[in-house]
């Protein structure tokens, strides 16, 4: 958060801390059993959370390494025994502003991995117990992949899918279904949103990078 280090993570097994400032390693993390596809700092920068291809998020204390806690995310996970391969993982996640809920997204009911063949998911939850508490999904929206997730300042979740079935941003609130979401040119493989709260810019599978201004409101 204070912009001194970066995180990564990759198909080494390993987490790494980087100074941004001089591109020196600083730590590194060791723990994970599969790739690791994804990292986000706690707000408070003393923390770091990182989740794998297996389901598994492990939350690190950033100074020591110490490794203080696991969530179990495997429902964003599948083993496909026809092809022998992995499928799933964490793809992303985010703290909602309240610092009460953990999202992990990522995809389900995967059939046919070399096919793209899979649902979007997005597991929420519990920072204090570490339990999973809900799970949001997509109304008609196949082959998908929950890419990216953030939070507005409300608390309502964005969701950023990309596959088969196309780009979409998607917007939760406590049901499992989106109450509102709008198709994209092109399929999505990443997000972020502005300061300002209104402006989402998305990176594209066609090479294109597109930003989107939700409506303020009255």
């Amino acid at each position: 958060p204070n912009g001194k280090l970066l995180a990564t993570g990759g198909n080494d097994l390993l987490v790494k801390l980087w100074s941004s400032e001089t591109g020196e390693l600083i730590h590194t993390f060791q723990g994970h059993k599969k790739h690791v596809y994804s990292t986000l700092f706690h707000p408070g920068g003393e923390l770091l959370l990182t989740g794998d291809l297996k389901g598994v998020v492990n939350l690190w204390e950033v100074e020591s390494g110490k490794l203080v806690r696991s969530f179990d995310a495997q429902g964003l996970y599948a083993y496909h025994g026809g092809q022998q391969v992995d499928f799933g993982g964490v793809r992303c996640m985010a703290l909602s502003p309240d610092g009460k809920q953990l999202a992990c997204g990522g995809l389900h009911k995967g059939t046919n991995p070399f096919g793209a063949t899979q649902e979007l998911l997005v597991l929420i939850f519990d920072w204090e117990s570490g339990k999973q508490i809900r799970t949001h999904e997509a109304n008609e929206i196949g082959n998908s992949i929950a890419w990216r997730v953030l939070y507005q300042g409300d608390g309502t979740l964005v969701g950023a899918s990309g596959g088969g079935g196309g780009g979409f941003l998607l917007f939760w609130k406590t049901d499992k279904m989106e109450f509102h979401k709008f198709k994209l040119p092109d399929t999505v493989h990443d997000m972020d949103m502005h300061p300002n709260g209104l402006d989402i810019v998305t990176a594209h599978h066609d090479g294109h990078i597109r930003i989107s201004r939700m409506a303020a409101k009255a």
